[in-house]
């Protein structure tokens, strides 16, 4: 094979690049963020042999708190948010769970 069959080739598959990228892009959705929403409780992660790492404990007034949990396992990590307040109305109190997982973005920032 000649060199310069090796050069235009090369040549052809760099011109194409940008277009097989674009319909990648295209292909998969963007995320908005690197932690995407995650069907999994903080009592499953614990399960599946995530560990805690770290516990941010956030106090909004005297009845109104958010816990974030940070977990890792391997190479997986994931946050789970859990929020306390007293609902406004019939001043019960109200809880909400959430658990993220991270991941690769698809797009990043850049020149910042």
């Amino acid at each position: 094979m000649s060199v310069s069959f090796v050069a235009r080739r090369l040549a052809l598959a760099l011109a194409f690049l940008p277009a097989m990228a674009s319909l990648a892009v295209q292909a998969e959705p963007v995320p908005e963020s690197q932690w995407q929403p995650s069907q999994a409780t903080l009592f499953t992660l614990v399960q599946d042999g995530y560990r805690i790492v770290s516990v941010i404990d956030e106090r909004h007034g005297e009845a109104n708190s958010t816990q974030t949990f940070y977990l890792q396992r391997e190479q997986g990590a994931f946050k789970c948010i859990e929020q306390h307040q007293i609902e406004q109305k019939t001043r019960m109190p109200e809880a909400q769970f959430a658990c993220f997982e991270l991941v690769q973005p698809f797009s990043t920032l850049k020149g910042k």
